[in-house]
Protein backbone atom coordinates (compact mmCIF):
# COMPACT_ATOMS: atom_id res chain seq x y z
CA UNK A 1 0.00 0.00 0.00
CA UNK A 2 2.71 2.38 1.02
CA UNK A 3 4.32 1.57 -2.92
CA UNK A 4 0.84 3.00 -4.43
CA UNK A 5 1.05 6.13 -2.33
CA UNK A 6 4.24 7.13 -3.14
CA UNK A 7 3.39 6.03 -7.02
CA UNK A 8 -0.05 8.49 -6.27
CA UNK A 9 2.55 11.28 -4.90
CA UNK A 10 4.17 11.16 -8.18
CA UNK A 11 1.66 10.82 -10.23
CA UNK A 12 0.10 14.05 -8.61
CA UNK A 13 3.48 15.65 -8.92
CA UNK A 14 3.23 15.36 -12.47
CA UNK A 15 0.39 17.57 -12.27
CA UNK A 16 2.77 20.79 -10.83
CA UNK A 17 4.73 20.62 -14.57
CA UNK A 18 8.10 21.66 -12.57
CA UNK A 19 11.61 20.47 -12.77
CA UNK A 20 12.34 20.92 -9.13
CA UNK A 21 12.34 18.56 -6.66
CA UNK A 22 8.17 18.44 -5.29
CA UNK A 23 7.74 19.09 -1.43
CA UNK A 24 5.85 15.71 -0.34
CA UNK A 25 4.95 15.16 3.39
CA UNK A 26 3.69 11.01 3.80
CA UNK A 27 1.88 10.09 6.72
CA UNK A 28 -0.32 7.58 7.88
CA UNK A 29 -3.06 7.23 10.77
CA UNK A 30 -6.51 6.51 11.13
CA UNK A 31 -10.15 8.13 10.46
CA UNK A 32 -12.87 8.48 12.13
CA UNK A 33 -16.28 9.50 10.36
CA UNK A 34 -18.89 10.34 12.59
CA UNK A 35 -22.75 11.09 12.36
CA UNK A 36 -24.47 13.57 14.65
CA UNK A 37 -27.50 15.44 14.58
CA UNK A 38 -27.92 14.44 10.74
CA UNK A 39 -24.21 16.55 10.54
CA UNK A 40 -21.39 14.33 9.37
CA UNK A 41 -17.91 15.19 10.40
CA UNK A 42 -14.20 13.72 9.05
CA UNK A 43 -11.95 13.69 11.18
CA UNK A 44 -7.91 12.38 10.30
CA UNK A 45 -5.29 11.96 13.04
CA UNK A 46 -1.84 10.56 11.84
CA UNK A 47 1.90 10.80 12.33
CA UNK A 48 4.05 11.94 9.66
CA UNK A 49 6.32 9.15 8.49
CA UNK A 50 8.28 10.44 5.44
CA UNK A 51 9.12 13.10 3.85
CA UNK A 52 10.75 15.11 0.37
CA UNK A 53 11.73 18.18 -1.17
CA UNK A 54 11.57 20.00 2.34
CA UNK A 55 13.86 19.29 5.60
CA UNK A 56 12.97 16.57 7.19
CA UNK A 57 9.94 17.03 10.13
CA UNK A 58 10.91 15.39 13.53
CA UNK A 59 8.96 12.28 13.55
CA UNK A 60 8.75 11.17 16.54
CA UNK A 61 7.08 13.84 17.29
CA UNK A 62 5.09 14.64 14.70
CA UNK A 63 1.08 15.23 14.31
CA UNK A 64 -1.24 15.87 11.47
CA UNK A 65 -4.87 16.38 11.96
CA UNK A 66 -7.60 17.56 9.97
CA UNK A 67 -11.18 18.19 9.73
CA UNK A 68 -14.22 18.36 7.06
CA UNK A 69 -18.30 18.26 7.36
CA UNK A 70 -19.97 16.30 4.73
CA UNK A 71 -22.21 18.05 2.16
CA UNK A 72 -23.53 15.67 -0.36
CA UNK A 73 -23.34 12.48 -1.65
CA UNK A 74 -23.27 11.26 -5.56
CA UNK A 75 -23.63 8.42 -7.52
CA UNK A 76 -21.15 7.54 -9.89
CA UNK A 77 -22.12 4.17 -11.63
CA UNK A 78 -20.55 1.45 -9.68
CA UNK A 79 -18.61 4.08 -7.26
CA UNK A 80 -20.04 6.27 -4.88
CA UNK A 81 -18.17 9.46 -3.75
CA UNK A 82 -18.97 12.04 -0.91
CA UNK A 83 -17.88 15.89 -1.29
CA UNK A 84 -16.88 17.60 2.07
CA UNK A 85 -16.84 21.33 2.62
CA UNK A 86 -13.63 22.73 5.44
CA UNK A 87 -14.63 24.08 9.20
CA UNK A 88 -14.54 27.07 10.83
CA UNK A 89 -11.29 27.14 12.08
CA UNK A 90 -7.83 25.95 9.96
CA UNK A 91 -8.93 22.13 7.94
CA UNK A 92 -5.37 21.08 8.35
CA UNK A 93 -3.11 21.70 11.09
CA UNK A 94 0.36 19.67 11.09
CA UNK A 95 3.16 20.24 13.70
CA UNK A 96 6.26 18.73 15.50
CA UNK A 97 8.81 19.36 17.91
CA UNK A 98 9.71 22.48 16.36
CA UNK A 99 6.33 24.13 16.37
CA UNK A 100 3.45 24.33 13.43
CA UNK A 101 4.66 22.77 10.37
CA UNK A 102 1.80 23.83 8.32
CA UNK A 103 -1.67 25.11 8.59
CA UNK A 104 -4.46 25.31 5.76
CA UNK A 105 -7.85 25.18 4.12
CA UNK A 106 -9.35 22.63 1.74
CA UNK A 107 -11.21 23.04 -0.98
CA UNK A 108 -12.90 20.52 -3.46
CA UNK A 109 -12.78 17.57 -1.43
CA UNK A 110 -14.11 14.35 -1.89
CA UNK A 111 -14.03 10.67 -0.70
CA UNK A 112 -14.07 8.48 -3.49
CA UNK A 113 -14.06 4.26 -3.81
CA UNK A 114 -15.95 1.09 -5.60
CA UNK A 115 -19.65 0.08 -4.24
CA UNK A 116 -19.11 -2.82 -1.70
CA UNK A 117 -15.36 -2.19 -0.95
CA UNK A 118 -14.08 -0.69 1.83
CA UNK A 119 -10.98 1.04 0.26
CA UNK A 120 -11.19 4.48 -1.73
CA UNK A 121 -9.56 7.37 -1.55
CA UNK A 122 -9.63 11.24 -0.17
CA UNK A 123 -8.91 13.84 -3.21
CA UNK A 124 -8.71 17.56 -2.31
CA UNK A 125 -6.71 20.50 -2.72
CA UNK A 126 -5.37 22.84 -0.05
CA UNK A 127 -4.70 26.46 0.48
CA UNK A 128 -1.88 26.89 3.30
CA UNK A 129 -2.51 29.32 5.93
CA UNK A 130 0.25 29.85 8.30
CA UNK A 131 3.20 27.51 9.44
CA UNK A 132 7.22 27.20 8.91
CA UNK A 133 6.73 25.11 5.92
CA UNK A 134 3.95 27.19 4.14
CA UNK A 135 6.08 28.52 1.48
CA UNK A 136 6.63 24.74 0.02
CA UNK A 137 2.93 24.35 0.07
CA UNK A 138 1.13 27.25 -1.66
CA UNK A 139 -1.70 27.22 -2.61
CA UNK A 140 -3.54 25.01 -4.64
CA UNK A 141 -1.33 21.85 -3.72
CA UNK A 142 -2.30 18.46 -3.48
CA UNK A 143 -3.26 16.25 -1.00
CA UNK A 144 -4.34 12.31 -1.32
CA UNK A 145 -5.23 9.82 1.24
CA UNK A 146 -5.70 5.83 0.28
CA UNK A 147 -7.47 4.30 3.10
CA UNK A 148 -9.50 0.66 4.47
CA UNK A 149 -12.81 1.31 6.85
CA UNK A 150 -14.53 -0.56 8.51
CA UNK A 151 -17.33 -0.10 6.27
CA UNK A 152 -18.15 -0.38 2.39
CA UNK A 153 -19.07 2.29 -0.16
CA UNK A 154 -22.56 2.15 -1.41
CA UNK A 155 -25.78 4.40 -0.97
CA UNK A 156 -25.89 6.24 2.29
CA UNK A 157 -23.03 5.19 3.64
CA UNK A 158 -22.43 8.82 4.53
CA UNK A 159 -25.52 8.67 7.18
CA UNK A 160 -23.63 6.38 9.14
CA UNK A 161 -20.52 6.14 11.42
CA UNK A 162 -17.53 4.44 10.62
CA UNK A 163 -13.55 4.16 10.92
CA UNK A 164 -10.52 3.26 8.99
CA UNK A 165 -6.88 3.68 8.33
CA UNK A 166 -5.23 6.06 6.37
CA UNK A 167 -1.99 6.31 4.42
CA UNK A 168 -1.72 10.11 2.78
CA UNK A 169 0.46 12.13 1.14
CA UNK A 170 0.34 16.11 1.29
CA UNK A 171 2.50 17.59 -2.66
CA UNK A 172 3.52 21.36 -2.57
CA UNK A 173 3.98 22.55 -5.92
CA UNK A 174 6.34 25.66 -3.88
CA UNK A 175 4.33 28.05 -6.86
CA UNK A 176 1.10 29.44 -7.53
CA UNK A 177 -0.57 27.03 -10.11
CA UNK A 178 -4.34 26.99 -11.49
CA UNK A 179 -6.64 24.96 -9.32
CA UNK A 180 -7.79 21.62 -10.81
CA UNK A 181 -11.40 21.25 -11.62
CA UNK A 182 -13.41 18.93 -9.09
CA UNK A 183 -14.08 16.45 -12.57
CA UNK A 184 -10.64 16.71 -12.82
CA UNK A 185 -9.81 15.15 -9.42
CA UNK A 186 -12.82 12.86 -9.29
CA UNK A 187 -11.09 11.62 -12.49
CA UNK A 188 -7.74 11.02 -10.88
CA UNK A 189 -9.51 9.23 -7.76
CA UNK A 190 -11.61 6.47 -9.77
CA UNK A 191 -7.91 6.22 -12.01
CA UNK A 192 -6.10 5.32 -8.31
CA UNK A 193 -9.06 3.22 -7.23
CA UNK A 194 -9.09 1.31 -10.16
CA UNK A 195 -5.38 0.77 -9.61
CA UNK A 196 -5.62 -0.05 -6.20
CA UNK A 197 -8.55 -2.89 -7.10
CA UNK A 198 -6.47 -4.46 -9.54
CA UNK A 199 -3.59 -4.70 -6.97
CA UNK A 200 -5.53 -6.13 -4.30
CA UNK A 201 -7.23 -8.73 -6.98
CA UNK A 202 -4.01 -9.86 -8.72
Amino acid sequence: MKKLIKAIGFSLTLLANTAFAIPTLYFDGDLDYSVANTVGELTITATLIDSSGVAMPDLGSSSLSFNAIFDSEVDLDSFTAGLFNGVSSDDLIISDSTGTLLTGDFSQLYMIGGDSDNYGSLRGVLTATGGSLSNFFSSSDLIALEFNLGAVFGSDMFNNSFTGRVNGTLTGSGQSVPEPSILALLGIGLLMVGVARKVSKG
